[in-house]
């Protein structure tokens, strides 16, 4: 039943042109280091929430004025509506690191869809936490932090959250 759901979901993100597909592929390297660490939970003051806050409006506006000069806010934009489709049917939630994780299990039917579309999306969020901190001169894991309670708050009642301690739950 979970399955038909799933395929249901992605059908009908496809049919309302949620997503998209193109010949066009523009690929840009990202770093990323993985390596094994501890993940402790971050307390996030007032003044990390309003730097962080206050920075994301900052380039908001600037983007606004010049969308192309903002490709990483373009790409943000245009994907909100797929992304809160996958929040809104629980395919994706919302990480205590202010990045999406995908809740499919990787043998199901569009896991990969999703996941693709989920990579995308973090990859942009990275950059945009890193211009934050590098401005705002904050500790990466403070931007995180930061960027993820300001997601849970905006996200609407039914999103799949993960609090402070790694623990799931519905909003």
């Amino acid at each position: 039943m979970k399955t038909a759901a799933i395929s249901l979901s992605l059908l009908t993100l496809a049919a309302a042109g949620c997503i998209k597909t193109t010949s066009e592929v523009e690929v840009k390297p990202v770093e990323v280091s993985v390596a094994p660490i501890e993940i402790k939970p971050i307390q996030i003051s007032l003044e990390v929430r309003v730097k962080v806050e206050d920075e994301l409006k900052q380039q908001t506006r600037a983007a606004e004025r010049a969308p192309e000069a903002d490709a990483v806010f373009r790409r943000l934009r245009e994907r909100e509506p797929q992304i809160a489709k996958c929040l809104a049917d629980g395919l994706a939630g919302e990480s205590n690191q202010g990045f999406l994780v995908n809740r499919l299990e990787s043998d199901t039917p569009g896991a990969s869809v999703v996941q693709f579309l989920i990579d995308m999306d973090n990859a942009d969020r990275l950059e945009l936490m890193q211009r934050i901190a590098e401005r705002q001169k904050l500790t990466p894991e403070q931007v995180r932090a930061g960027w993820a309670v300001r997601t849970a708050e905006r996200r609407p009642a039914g999103t799949w959250l993960e609090d402070a301690d790694g623990r799931w739950y519905q909003k």
